[in-house]
């Protein structure tokens, strides 16, 4: 009985072992995505749907990315669902880390189907997947748009699905619609108080009716200010009256006359605004600036993004950079030697000095500039930290992508040193050199009195003596 019980004893943490542990990564819940490579345009039909029989075509080959990061940013932003898809249905791969590519086939006796299982969240967040196609030349085969999927997804019974079919839909559009939106400068980087030129295309369709509606939506963030009066649309070159504009801050929204929209049909309209960047404007952060066109039932967003520029400085000791100096105070100055100012929220440069913007470190011996357009400008130190002398020439820098913040984190600072004052033997605790000397020389003036004083009693005793 004893072999017995010690036998099953034994066997016991084998039988344990014998049977699969549920990992983490096994817990997780996944779901499978079944992607359908058909033929023809496909435009009616929704991109997500239950199974389609229209036929397939294998050998596509697909690409999947976890977009979900870039996602939920957009979303911080105020982009909707349908906004934030669309914006990074455009970035593309580039939104996004790859995580995995499949080849269209038959499966379950259906053709040009790729089957993807993915999780369905990571860290209590739901994910979201960007699907694109990267096959090129396949008979009767046209290139399909990008796919972003949010989940969860549910059918029309309010019930979360586990299996979700994909649709991808071709790339060409049915109708000759074109809405375009672009920075209207040569560079993409500014500094606070510049104006920034943007416009936007549209090609209205062959055929309009007056009974559709057609609404432009442009919103910039916070950083940039729309600027109204530099508003214009064009038709053919000649200015159209026929909208009406809603003026916000940060935006406007423009909305054709519903009589006049037919009339439009087959032109294009072309719009052109400014905005100013703004003080609150931070180095090395995208500032994005997006435009929605919203006419009948059709809905298209563009986005352009800009940024301005920093750089961070370090006050140290020049024989010991590891000692930071408090107190430093600095002008900056461009190439033509002028000098930064902060007005109204503006900067200007002047060629005075006085009441220009200031730079000054801290306990650490830190400072930085802010707000500034790529280029090469110089720091003139006006005042030296406490016990240290002052810099007689100006420090040059560069300004440009990535020298303020990488990622978010500030970028290495530019140190700067400054030299010990050395103190006099005779003033150890007087600041003014020309002081200084003018009390030594009145001391060897009175000194040189006292010699020759001295030496006039001497010569008077020994005439005395002598007489």
């Amino acid at each position: 009985m004893k072999r017995k019980i010690w036998l099953i004893l034994f066997l016991l943490p084998m039988l344990v072992l014998a049977f699969p542990k549920t990992s983490l990564a096994q817990s997780e819940a996944m779901i499978q995505f079944r992607l359908h490579k058909l033929i023809g345009t496909n435009e009616q039909s929704e991109n997500i749907g239950i199974l389609n029989n229209e036929q397939g075509i294998n050998g596509a080959s697909f690409a999947v990315y976890d977009v979900t990061n870039a996602f939920y940013q957009l979303r911080e932003k105020g982009f909707d669902l349908e906004e934030a898809q669309q914006i990074i249905a455009r970035q593309g791969t580039p939104a996004g880390d790859f995580i995995m590519e499949k080849i269209t086939r038959t499966v379950d006796n259906e053709e040009g189907v790729a089957v993807f299982d993915l999780p369905e969240k990571e860290q209590e967040k739901d994910k979201v997947y960007l699907f694109v196609e990267t096959s090129e030349g396949l008979p009767d085969s046209d290139p399909t748009q990008n796919m972003v999927v949010v989940l969860p997804i549910y059918d029309e019974k309010g019930q979360k699905q586990t299996t979700v079919h994909l649709y991808p839909k071709t790339t060409q559009p049915s109708s000759s619609l074109v809405f375009e939106k672009k920075l209207a400068e040569k560079v993409d980087n500014f500094s606070i108080g510049d104006t920034i030129r943007y416009s936007l295309k549209l090609q209205l369709p062959d055929r309009l009716s007056n009974e559709e509606t057609c609404v432009i939506s442009d919103h910039a963030d916070q950083e940039l200010a729309f600027l109204p009066a530099t508003l214009e649309v064009l038709v053919a070159g000649e200015k159209m009256q026929e909208f009406t504009v809603h003026n916000q801050e940060n935006g406007f929204s423009l909305v054709f006359a519903k009589d006049k929209l037919a009339s439009l049909a087959g032109q294009t309209v072309n719009i052109k605004y400014q905005m100013q960047l703004k003080k609150e404007a931070i180095a090395d952060q995208a500032i994005y600036n997006h435009a929605i066109l919203d006419i009948g039932e059709d809905s298209i967003s563009q986005t352009t993004h800009i940024r301005t520029g920093g750089k961070w400085f370090q006050k140290v000791a020049s024989n010991n950079e590891q000692q930071p100096l408090e107190g430093a105070v600095f002008l900056v100055k461009n190439q033509n030697g002028e000098y930064l100012h902060l007005i109204d929220g503006i900067y200007h440069w002047e060629k005075k000095a006085k009441d220009a913007l200031t730079l000054t470190s801290n306990a650490n011996g830190l400072f930085s500039v802010n707000g500034l357009k790529d280029g090469d400008y110089q720091l003139e130190e006006i005042k030296a930290p406490a016990g240290y002398v002052k810099n007689q020439s100006s420090i040059s820098f560069t300004v440009k992508s990535m020298s303020y913040a990488v990622d978010g984190k500030q970028s290495d600072p530019l140190k700067i040193g400054n030299k010990k004052k050395s103190q006099s033997l005779f003033f150890p605790k007087t600041n003014e050199q020309k002081a200084a000397y003018f009390v030594i020389g009145i001391v060897i003036v009175l000194g040189c009195i006292s010699l020759l004083i001295k030496e006039r009693e001497k010569n008077n005793e020994t005439k005395n003596e002598q007489n």
